[in-house]
This record gives C-alpha cells, structure tokens and sequence, in this order.
C-alpha cells in the first residue's frame, strides 16, 4: 500500500500538466512539456532513492549486527543477478528444489534444514562453516568450477586460453611478501588478447566467504 501510493503521488506529479489539461479540456496543452516530465522524472527518481535508503536505513538501525550486514551482503551490485536469470538449461542456470531453497537460505543466512548438527571435521556445523570448511574438498571444486567456466568464456574471445599454467622460476627478483615462491607455481589462467592483441594476461580466481573468520568483522567495502 506504502508503494501504491507513492507510486501515485509521483505519476500525478509526472503527468501534472496532462490531467490540468484534460480538466479544462484545453486541447493546445494536451501536447506534453518534454522538458517538463523529465525533470518531474528526475525528482521523483531521485525521492524515491532517498525514501528506500531512508527505509534501509531505518531497518538497519533496528535490527542485530549479523542481520544488518546480511542484508547489507545482500544488497550488493550483482548479489540478486541469479534470482532474476532465466533458468536457461543449456546454460548451466537451472536449480532443482533444494538446490533453490538452500540457495535462498544461504542468502539469508537461515539454518540449512536437514544437516547435522556437527561438521565431519568434528567441528559445530553451519552455513558458514559450510562454505569454509576444507575437508571433502569442496571448496577447491567450487573454485575449480569458478575457474573452469571462466576459462571456457574467455575461449571465446581470446586466444592462447590455459587452465592453471606455470609461471617462471623465481630466481634473484625481489617479490612482495606473501608471493609463492615454488619453482612449480602456478596461476589460474592465462590468455592473449584479454587488453590488448598480443599480451599476455595472467588470471587468479579467488572465492571469498565474506562471514568467515578472517572476513566477518572486516568492513565490505574492503
């Protein structure tokens, strides 16, 4: 009802000078004011931007820290794309009934429905230490799967495409702490022609669970 008569409130506002007009039954001014309606357009945009950050707002600010960043989680660019999709089979898109329910869940971050209460592993079972926990290998094959399909789309456009190719030996260079320093290491993909026609562009695929441990008092933006 909220949004019912707001969206109301601004197509009065948008179509002003067309109901002045049909209730004089002016028939010159029934040609619409272009410049007019686009600026009625653009204020009514732009409140109803401030009205949904205000409602945001509000709720995050009634609500525990581990619902506000969930929600916060959720309303980031591209994090509602897969719920819009088209479940296309030949793409890979179409979920079964608990695959779309523990989808849904997740998001949410609502308890998984018909798993133990203790990780293999030994440890207390939960979403996120589902999507953390290292034993079974799960996590390398989403990260596999992450790869593989990014690789299988970057086929299309570039040249010279492989999966996890080796990088040249570390001699006397100076690298950056961290850096792996193996004579056998490796980078996700490599292709050719990704910025420019003939360089070569190195790829790592990284899948971070933003509630792990390491991530969960970190602020999103980092």
């Amino acid at each position: 009802m909220e949004i019912a008569d707001l969206e109301y409130k601004f197509s009065k506002l948008i179509n002003s000078g067309l109901i002045e007009a049909i209730v004089e039954n002016d028939h010159i001014r029934f040609h619409p004011d272009t410049e007019a309606i686009n600026k009625a357009k653009k204020e009514c945009k732009a409140a109803k931007n401030k009205a949904e950050e205000d409602k945001k707002f509000n709720l995050l600010s009634n609500c525990s820290k581990e619902l506000g960043r969930q929600i916060a989680l959720g309303s980031e660019k591209g994090a509602s794309a897969w719920i819009s999709t088209l479940p296309l089979k030949e793409c890979g898109f179409t979920l079964s009934k608990q695959q779309f329910q523990d989808a849904i869940r997740i998001r949410y971050n609502i308890p998984l429905e018909g798993i133990s209460s203790e990780c293999a592993c030994g440890k207390s079972n939960s979403i996120d230490h589902a999507l953390t926990c290292k034993l079974g290998g799960y996590i390398s094959l989403r990260h596999n799967h992450l790869r593989d399909t990014l690789s299988n789309l970057l086929g299309v456009v570039c040249k010279d495409v492989v999966s996890e190719p080796h990088l040249l030996p570390i001699t006397t260079e100076e690298l950056p702490r961290g850096t792996t320093l193996q004579s056998d290491a490796r980078l996700d993909i490599s292709c050719r022609g990704f910025f420019s026609a003939l360089d070569k562009t190195f790829i790592d695929v990284r899948v971070i669970h933003p509630n792990s441990l390491v991530n969960a008092q970190k602020p999103l933006k980092t």
